[in-house]
């Protein structure tokens, strides 16, 4: 025992100072059955595991679990090419046989179930140092669900969920440990990504690790169930099988936002999302290899609505409309989809329309619609769909001074494309049969998903949609959130007025490439499951209250700003300056009145825009210019009629 101990010591002081990865290999499945069958998506992995295995050692596969006798993953190897397997597990076998069985192996494979039994039997002891010893010999390790969880520098014993962390990183702090195999430096893995709904577990984690455990730099690998990925030593990680493969990575440019009890932001956090056949390089998130089918997409150009556009859960009561009485005339586009009494009854004159679908094609109503301070749409989705698509309602409302109402339901239809039966069984997206239709684009480039997090049963349709949108429609930017109840949307930035859970952005604009799946995960099903890639992301988290800038404006002409009037407000200063990547805007006003801030380019492009409220005495405003690269930039206000300007530099 002592022997084991010291061997694995020894192997790491002789590992290469800063060396990422070892001699070893290792394979990583994110759970769910394997098959011997001809098409089986395990066949590729498990056989490579087998093959790495017969090369190293005395070829000899240890198989590990806690209780679980079964030998139909012995056979499995046996059939695959291992010339022995051995079957132990850490309640029927004494550390003596499991040493005994170490010793010399070629590979070694734990099985799923709970990932607290292995950290409690073995770390610290001889069988950790042991395994240890397989993989710096240049063999392989492998596991799957909670086998493949212990293999990081992180892991967590489980318990809490992506909603309970997304609104608190804290939550179940207790159960993040590390110093356990740390066969992958530097990295947390989690399995059944997609079907239990842990997209936002594994991004907390790391938030947690990053901000709390004090890591400089986190890779978060999500493994989806029949799924697996293989890492050469080189840190190289090949994906195989049906469902997705998620290599987050922190950068310098990553900004974790998480404190105790607050949700969740971030920005800056580097995402791929493979499929079956992707290749990349773990050490930098280059791509190394992709299959024959794959696309690759342009980046984004296209810029969004000017306009601005309310988006509400529920109907419009008082306390809402009362915020709004700067109103003189609203417009009721009305279908009956929620009550309107509020609104009717309320003190500001209301002109109700009924929706008549023949008429969007008609100049005349349109305009009729946009002769008010506010236009309230009280109708259906599917009637959203008609009318935003419609060219003459999109050429009446960019750069209209009509606010528009809608409800949260009208946000899906507005992108690119949009999922219509996620939430008919929890098997949707598995069989292979989301169904999808094209948006009307008024939101060009985007996709958006809601109740993301909200029945556990449905997880894995809603955690797949936003990639599949993406894939099928060549969109470049996913919203994924949880009970929207108030969204806004202001002339190129989102703002998340009211969410329960913070929202989670994918956002690939300077362009990315794209596959789908080729294999059929269900016995009950012909069809390839819906799950798709999407390289060369960046993800954000956007807790509620947060913004997002969707889209940078088209260019604008810069003339001087006026001089002749007397200012009743100025820029005081702008701290730091220079910055990187955020700074913050003193204004001084002599009265209150409504502002408006942009940022623009050296080029006259808009890159930044927000609406703020100015106090008597001193405003601040934070800008953060994260997305933008380093140069000089033009700050103006505008307000009660006049504008101040100053200039700012980014520093990266």
């Amino acid at each position: 025992m002592r022997f084991f101990l010291f061997l694995g010591m020894m192997m790491l002081l002789l590992m290469p100072a800063g060396a990422a990865f070892a001699q070893g290999y290792l394979m990583l499945a994110g759970g769910g059955s394997e098959s011997a069958a001809s098409a089986s998506w395990s066949n590729e992995p498990y056989g490579w595991f087998a093959e790495r295995a017969a090369e190293a050692g005395e070829g000899r596969i240890v198989v590990l679990s806690n209780s679980d006798t079964s030998v139909w993953l012995p056979n499995y190897f046996s059939n695959l090419g291992a010339a022995e397997v051995v079957n132990l597990t850490i309640t029927g076998n004494s550390e003596s046989q499991i040493l005994a069985a170490l010793s010399g192996a070629g590979g070694v494979f734990m099985k799923g179930g709970d990932q607290r039994h292995y950290i409690d039997a073995w770390r610290g002891g001889a069988v950790e140092a042991a395994i240890r010893a397989v993989f710096e010999g240049g063999g392989v390790i492998g596991g799957t669900s909670a086998g493949a969880m212990v293999a990081g520098s992180y892991f967590t014993r489980g318990g809490t969920t992506s909603d309970q962390l997304l609104r608190n990183p804290w939550a179940g702090q207790d159960t993040m440990q590390e110093n356990f195999l740390n066969l992958l430096p530097n990295t947390i893995t989690d399995t059944h990504y997609f079907e239990r709904g842990r997209p936002g577990r594994l991004i907390s984690k790391m938030a947690f690790i990053a901000t709390e455990m004090g890591a400089p730099q986190i890779t978060g690998i999500g493994i989806d169930d029949k799924t697996a990925v293989m890492i050469f030593p080189d840190g190289r990680l090949r994906v195989s099988g049906t469902g997705g493969v998620h290599v987050l990575r922190s950068t310098p440019e990553t900004v974790f936002d998480a404190q105790p009890n607050r949700d969740l932001g971030l920005t800056g956090l580097a995402a791929h999302q493979l499929t079956h056949g992707f290749e990349i390089d773990l050490d930098t998130g280059a791509l190394l290899a992709q299959p024959e089918d794959a696309e690759t997409v342009a980046p984004f150009t296209q810029s969004g609505p000017d306009a601005v556009m309310h988006f509400r859960r529920t109907a419009w009561n008082s306390a809402y409309l009362n915020a709004r009485d700067d109103d003189s005339l609203r417009i009721l586009l009305d279908s009956g989809e929620v009550s309107t009494n509020a609104l009717i009854n309320h003190s500001v004159p209301v002109s109700t329309v009924p929706f008549e679908g023949s008429l969007t094609g008609d100049p005349a109503w349109i305009e009729s619609l946009f002769a008010g301070d506010r236009l309230f749409l009280n109708i259906s989705a599917e009637e959203w769909l008609q009318l935003s698509s419609e060219p003459l309602f999109r050429a009446q409302l960019d750069g209209s001074s009509t606010e528009l109402e809608l409800l949260t339901r009208h946000l899906p239809v507005m992108g690119e494309g949009y999922a219509t039966n996620l939430a008919a069984n929890g098997f949707i997206a598995y069989d292979g049969r989301m169904i999808v239709r094209p948006g009307s684009a008024l939101l060009p480039g985007v996709v958006s998903i809601d109740s993301t997090y909200t029945t556990q049963s449905l997880f894995e349709n809603y955690a797949s949609a936003p990639g599949w949108l993406m894939h099928s429609y060549q969109a470049h930017i996913a919203l994924s959130g949880t009970r929207y109840m108030q969204l806004s949307y202001d002339r190129g930035v989102m703002r998340f007025d009211n969410t329960q859970v913070s929202t989670i952005i994918m956002d690939a604009r300077e362009g990315y490439v794209t596959a789908a799946s080729p294999f059929i995960a269900s016995g009950s099903s012909n069809r390839t499951r819906n799950s798709a890639a999407v390289s060369h992301a960046v993800m954000s988290v956007v807790p509620a209250g947060g913004s997002y800038q969707l889209y940078n404006s088209d260019p604008v002409s810069l003339p001087p700003a006026p001089e002749e009037i007397p200012a009743s407000f100025l820029i005081e200063r702008i701290y730091p300056n220079p910055f990187n990547p955020a700074t913050t805007v003193v204004l001084q006003s002599q009265q209150s009145a409504d502002a408006r801030i942009e940022v623009f380019n050296m080029a006259g492009q808009r890159v930044y825009a927000a609406g703020l409220r100015l106090q008597p005495g001193a405003t601040q405003h934070q800008l953060n210019l994260s997305r933008q690269s380093s140069g000089i930039y033009l700050v103006r206000v505008h307000a009660a009629g006049q504008t101040q300007q100053a200039r700012i530099t980014l520093i990266k």
